[in-house]
């Protein structure tokens, strides 16, 4: 007998997070900031209610067994990982849209035959179905930056208490979501170099009545402003495309005015009158040099200034 059979190791995060909830559910152990429990913390917890070293043993190897068996594979959030747009889409749905209502309503075929008691239907959706599953699994709603948020969408499949053929379909089913907007670009006019545009675009965004969750998604302050302004148009999936690009009409609209007001703000009519034939002529050679008329006469004043 070893004594790794009889002490839990954790490596990862994933891990701690898995088996502190394992250990809370199973044992019946009210563990507070269950996610923050050291490897410490967790085996004295089970050698707490697990005096019996046999038992113990057995408990063990049973919460490794079922870690094996219902969490996915790093490899397979890869279409997650290195996009800021995605993980933000993924986290805000999850958050903010599925229930437990839709996880047990998602269905994908390809596991079907696996499971088709009406025990296994009993057994593995979450409940009640009007919850949801991420808030009630105690994740951050604002993480800190784009590696967290990809590690909180990780730790809501690891957490879900279904099978691991279920929380595939899920998988599934967001990524086939984000396949559907993933090439809307609504914004790519959008100069995110322009730090005054992209203020101006976020109050706009804000002050429209079309984005009722645009206070939401400003928690996940780990985006880009950029990200944040498309994630506005990405997670109102309420809204449709045509409204969408009405507002972009009206916004591109509003902002030309608004950059016109600005470039003039500093500059003064001038009356005055010229023979046709000097106008003519001025014309002319601000054309030749890619000039507005205006932009030409400053460019001869300063010249005869120097």
């Amino acid at each position: 007998m070893s004594n790794q059979d009889k002490y839990l190791k954790i490596s990862n995060d994933r891990e701690r997070y898995f088996y502190s909830s394992y250990i809370s559910k199973t044992l019946n152990i009210p563990l507070m900031k269950v996610h923050s429990q050291s490897e410490k913390e967790l085996n004295q917890a089970i050698k707490n209610k697990l005096e019996d070293t046999t038992e113990r043993m057995r408990f063990i190897r049973e919460a490794k067994d079922e870690f094996s068996c219902k969490v996915i594979q790093n490899e397979e959030f890869d279409w997650i990982k290195s996009n800021e747009r995605c993980t933000f889409f993924i986290l805000y749905y999850i958050n903010h849209y599925l229930t437990n209502k839709k996880i047990f309503a998602i269905n994908n075929h390809r596991y079907r035959g696996m499971h088709r008691t009406s025990e296994y239907e009993r057994i593995d959706y979450p409940t009640p179905l009007g919850e949801y599953e991420y808030r009630k699994q105690g994740l951050s709603q604002s993480p800190n930056n784009a590696k967290d948020a990809l590690n909180n969408i990780m730790y809501f499949f690891d957490l879900l208490g279904s099978s691991i053929e279920k929380k595939k379909e899920v998988l599934a089913y967001l990524k086939r979501k984000w396949m559907l907007i993933k090439d809307t670009n609504y914004l790519s006019w959008i100069d995110e170099r322009n730090p005054m545009q992209m203020k101006w675009a976020k109050n706009y965004i804000a002050r429209s009545s079309l984005f009722s969750r645009w206070s939401r998604s400003e928690v996940y302050t780990f985006a880009s402003e950029r990200v944040q302004l498309m994630g506005c148009f990405d997670v109102s999936l309420d809204i449709s495309a045509d409204s969408k690009e009405l507002l972009i009409i009206k916004m591109k609209k509003a902002w030309s005015q608004e950059n016109y007001r600005t470039q003039i703000v500093e500059k003064k009519v001038l009356n005055t009158y010229l023979d046709k034939g000097v106008k003519d002529k001025l014309s002319r050679l601000a054309k030749q040099n890619r000039m507005k008329i205006n932009e030409y006469l400053t460019y001869l004043i300063e010249k005869e200034d120097e």
